[in-house]
């Protein structure tokens, strides 16, 4: 009989087996610098709540313009110059905007 106990043993033993596969296979790509996160919880506790500018200010000082944070398991790219920005969203825009097809959208003329 399943109790309580080994339900909810199963079930942590289960989300730390995903979460640490999930966090291997992240760290094959290859991302821009960043504050260094906590494992699972990221960078939650480094976000600004107030001025966000100011903190991606200092951070741009240390990391430089393009710079990577994750927050439980989400990665996110801050771009903190206009000049990036340019530079990646629209010189490199092909790189980067890979959208998969909808095929019932698609009309052949």
């Amino acid at each position: 009989m399943i109790t309580a106990t080994s339900l909810l043993t199963s079930l942590v033993v289960s989300v730390l087996l995903v979460s640490i596969l999930r966090h291997r296979r992240r760290n094959l790509l290859p991302l821009p610098p960043g504050p260094k996160g906590y494992p699972l919880i990221g960078n939650i506790n480094d976000l600004p709540h107030k001025h966000a500018w100011l903190t991606y200010a200092e951070w741009a000082k240390k990391y430089g313009d393009v710079m990577h944070v994750s927050v439980l398991g989400t990665s996110t790219v801050i771009l903190n110059s206009a000049e990036a920005a340019f530079e990646l969203l629209e010189k490199r825009s092909v790189n980067y905007s890979d959208r998969p097809r909808m095929v019932l959208f698609f009309i052949s003329v």
